[in-house]
């Protein structure tokens, strides 16, 4: 990515657009089954929250996450990128009952309100989709108050997995192909099989660094001087640990809870 402030920027438009594009498309398989709704009890037990909680789900998409806590706490902000998506977890919400949760279209590196707001800043399933998951980190982090709670939930692929059973495909259709001898069909299987293992190699690159990302993140948000918080890292599968967490913008001037208030929001997503 270019260092130039404005080509950065526009590469995040870029990138936030498509985004959007794409969870408006699928906002109504959003569900309260399937995919999307698990592990949900298991992070609401991990973490433990207090009745008396301000929580906030970032990037939050249709609110699963939100929706989880929101009769364990007092309140749930949900930021997003896509209307469509925060639609969807308005009516889930309200089909449920639930009427503590506020929904508000945003962007998670530039969260729309003071800092120390919350008592509570979870985001699941989304920092491996964000353009710069410190920076996100970083603002949950800030609108954190000291002896708060930061949790970041997130899963890692299988990097053997998914390439196995691609290998497997390959040697059938070598087969088939017969061999070195199978023609135009084996430069066919043969430049499959290039392509394949290309994208082995990204893949596993992009694994790895995704790794490192978590846990870079982790550690500096542990170390943050302020240390306002107990910061949760899990996988719903793997625990993933990840990228060096941009230090949080400089405290704002304090202001009275709770953040009803502060909950109009500027203008965002997932999951």
């Amino acid at each position: 990515m270019s260092s130039d402030p404005h080509d950065v920027t526009a590469s995040m438009n870029e990138h936030n657009a498509a985004v959007r594009r794409q969870f408006a498309l699928q906002a109504s398989t959003f569900t309260d089954t399937g995919f999307a709704a698990k592990g949900l009890d298991w992070i609401v037990d991990e973490v433990n929250p207090s009745s008396t909680d301000l929580m906030v789900d970032v990037a939050a998409g249709a609110a699963h996450l939100g929706r989880a806590f929101a009769s364990r706490v007092a309140h749930v902000s949900a930021l997003d990128l896509t209307p469509e998506m925060l639609e969807q977890g308005r009516a889930l919400a309200q089909a449920a009952g639930l009427g503590n949760i506020a929904y508000l279209r945003g962007d998670a590196i530039s969260l729309p309100w003071i800092s120390d707001q919350f008592d509570l800043a979870a985001c699941r399933l989304t920092l491996h989709q964000v353009a710069d998951p410190a920076l996100v980190v970083g603002e949950m982090v800030r609108v954190t108050r000291p002896g708060g709670r930061v949790a970041v939930i997130d899963l890692t692929a299988e990097q053997d997995g998914v390439m196995g059973k691609a290998d497997s495909l390959m040697l059938g259709l070598n087969t088939i192909a017969g061999g070195t001898a199978g023609g135009e069909l084996n430069l066919m299987v043969k430049s499959i099989r290039e392509l394949a293992d290309d994208f082995d190699k990204r893949s596993g690159a992009l694994i790895t660094d995704g790794r490192r990302t978590l846990s870079d993140i982790s550690r500096a948000v542990n170390n943050f001087d302020r240390n306002p918080s107990r910061v949760i890292f899990g996988g719903s599968n793997n625990a993933a640990p990840a990228e060096p967490a941009a230090p949080p913008p400089a405290a704002r001037p304090a202001a009275p809870r709770p953040p009803a208030a502060a909950a109009a929001p500027s203008g965002q997503k997932r999951q």
